[in-house]
């Protein structure tokens, strides 16, 4: 079940947004131009403060903190529409690939899905 609920929330995130509402760090390096050649040189590094590492690990955990939030009420959107979780997650591909008209669904389950994918994208926008 949690394996599922880790599915589902992943897939509505991507599938709905393809934007995640949280912002990782990631190790940037300079790139050499051809007139550089081969130096042998080492990127430059930064230091940081204590103070300004403490600042970052207490965003990090605001950040996943709220997105956990959200995973949560995302699944309950996904549960209160009666769609399986595996239905869902067609669905939800199947939309952000365009092919949506392609997935086998009754017309209540296209409503369902509508109605839920919805919500969650208002969910995303607070």
């Amino acid at each position: 079940m949690k394996k599922m609920k880790r599915i589902i929330a992943g897939g509505c995130l991507l599938a709905l947004t393809g934007v995640s509402p949280v912002v990782f760090a990631q190790q940037v390096t300079p790139q050499q131009t051809p007139a550089q050649g081969n130096t042998g040189a080492q990127p430059q590094t930064q230091d940081f403060s204590d103070a300004e590492l403490k600042q970052f690990v207490q965003a990090g955990a605001k950040a996943a903190a709220v997105q956990e939030e959200n995973k949560k009420a995302m699944m309950a959107v996904v549960e209160e529409s009666k769609l399986s979780v595996e239905k869902f997650s067609e669905m939800a591909q199947a939309h952000q690939q365009k092919k949506i008209d392609e997935v086998k669904a009754t017309a209540e389950e296209k409503a369902a899905f509508s109605k839920a994918a919805q919500r969650i994208m208002e969910l995303q926008l607070k």
